[in-house]
């Protein structure tokens, strides 16, 4: 986990009187077949944030994009943006990444996915869904409902 090293010193000085640390993850959910192409409604916002957040040598999503196992991609990615070539930056995200990311797949990758999470240290999710209203309710209970039955570090 990338904020495995951060998270552990932060508990160790956490006042243990405190309700439990919550660790979030988020990302958009869509369950069913041949639903792939909506990871890719994410890029522009990632092209965003990894090559024009902050400065060029300070840039938190740029580091965490590299810490991630991306670190020539996110340069490439910053200096696409950076040079004006919006659509060259989104096009470099990775689709591993975007697939690593997302609830977004058959539910066979999903389960898949809420076992990574979980196993992660995730203790709740904030995701938003791709298909519109309908089903919207249905896909956000499933995922919840396959997170919830999976035993993992937080279970």
């Amino acid at each position: 986990m990338v904020w495995g090293n951060a998270l552990a010193k932060g508990q160790a000085k956490r006042d243990p009187k405190r309700a439990p640390l919550e660790i979030f993850a988020g990302g958009g959910v869509a369950i069913g077949k041949g639903l792939e192409h909506l990871r890719n409604l994410s890029r522009p916002q990632l092209a965003l944030y990894v090559g024009g957040m902050g400065a060029r040598s300070n840039n938190f999503y740029t580091d965490i994009f590299t810490k991630s196992g991306y670190g020539k991609e996110a340069k490439q990615i910053q200096d696409l943006y950076l040079a004006g070539d919006k659509k060259a930056a989104e096009a470099a995200i990775p689709d591993e990444y975007l697939a690593r990311n997302s609830l977004i797949g058959d539910e066979g990758f999903v389960r898949e996915r809420v076992i990574a999470l979980k196993e992660s240290g995730v203790t709740a999710r904030q995701h938003q869904t791709y298909q519109g209203n309908r089903g919207r309710q249905t896909m956000l209970f499933h995922a919840d409902s396959l997170f919830m039955r999976h035993k993992g570090k937080s279970g």
